[in-house]
């Protein structure tokens, strides 16, 4: 008897079992087909760069053309897969109109894949060609979003708060490429510095950056004093120096620093007639010069100027600019210029 019941026993522990397992692959099937009609998927789009809070390119306009990366890339994705392809159409704008025939999508349809999460990879990109005649500094801001879905098992909903890919574009001012460090084939031999009388009494700066040392004091980049500066750690910082007047042949700055090592690695020049139209000089590297070679930029050809911006591009650990001065061509310099006026140095 007591065999009987021990068979009977482990028989229907058996019977018992096998019900389980049956019951729990069709409890399994029953999960997937619950979700899917009453928690159905949510699609979104997400950057390539998803962990940087912005997408911003950089892009630089020299004399010869526009580089940079004029290319950003995104996914559509969902939030879990779905038992169906679920495909999307896309819309994309730009926040400068003139320029909305610039911008393209690698695809405006994509597909997600059944049993997938993501699709493949979308690129939006800036035509730079289409934006070299435009010579100002311009900030592009790209949207795309998910415009409708086209195709997908019942319920599947765009997100509601992750529908949106954005990047921004910021081209710099078309640069002269004129700027001219270090020995060149130019002969700057013959220039003249503004009269230091003039310097001391007419010339304003103003638009420091702010929170740099010394900002709080305009003057002493003019001053005459080799121990007063602009300074900053691991920052770039930039001034506008105010002639007084408009030279019709501005020809360059002589720019001091309290040291060869508290020289920049870059710098650029701007000019201006009226401080509100500016002319994009140029950059320039004097990492690799010392002494007078590292202070004096010249120019490649004369411009009109009241107005010049130093900015420091690429500082070092500690960047200090102590003086600055300015030069002209010598058929533009006055009686005073020459022999009234006292030349820099």
């Amino acid at each position: 008897m007591k065999r009987y019941n021990k068979h009977w026993i482990l028989g229907l522990c058996a019977a018992t079992m096998a019900l389980g397992l049956a019951s729990c692959k069709k409890d399994a099937d029953s999960v997937d087909t619950l979700l899917e009609r009453n928690y159905p998927p949510r699609v979104y789009i997400q950057a390539d760069r998803y962990s940087v809070p912005v997408n911003s390119y950089p892009l630089l306009h020299s004399s010869t053309g526009i580089t940079g990366n004029n290319v950003g890339y995104f996914t559509v994705r969902l939030n879990r897969p779905s038992t169906q392809d679920v495909v999307v159409t896309l819309k994309s704008t730009v926040s400068n109109e003139e320029i909305a025939s610039a911008l393209t999508l690698s695809a405006t349809e994509v597909t997600i894949k059944a049993g997938q999460i993501a699709s493949e990879q979308v690129s939006a990109t800036l035509d730079l060609a289409a934006l070299a005649t435009r010579e100002a500094a311009e900030e592009y801001t790209v949207k795309v979003v998910i415009e409708s879905i086209k195709s997908a098992a019942s319920g599947v909903a765009i997100s509601s708060n992750l529908n949106l890919y954005t990047a921004t574009f910021t081209k710099s001012a078309r640069s002269e490429d004129a700027l001219v460090v270090g020995n060149s084939d130019i002969d700057f031999s013959a220039v003249n510095y503004f009269d230091m009388a003039e310097r001391a009494s007419k010339w304003t700066v103003s638009q420091v950056t702010s929170g740099i040392d010394g900002g709080n004091d305009p003057k002493r980049v003019i001053d005459g004093n080799y121990g007063t500066d602009f300074a900053s750690n691991n920052r770039g910082f930039s001034f506008v120096v105010d002639f007084g007047k408009v030279v019709p042949k501005f020809r360059g700055v002589s720019v001091y620093y309290w040291a060869d090592w508290a020289a920049p690695r870059e710098i650029q020049l701007e000019c201006s007639v009226d401080g509100v139209k500016w002319t994009n000089l140029g950059r320039a590297d004097i990492s690799g010069l010392t002494g007078e070679n590292k202070a004096f930029v010249g120019l490649k050809k004369a411009y009109p100027a009241r107005y010049v911006r130093y900015t420091i591009t690429k500082p070092v650990g500690r960047t200090s600019v102590t003086e600055f001065y300015a030069f002209e061509d010598p058929a533009e310099a006055s009686a005073d210029d020459i022999f009234g006026g006292e030349n820099q140095g």
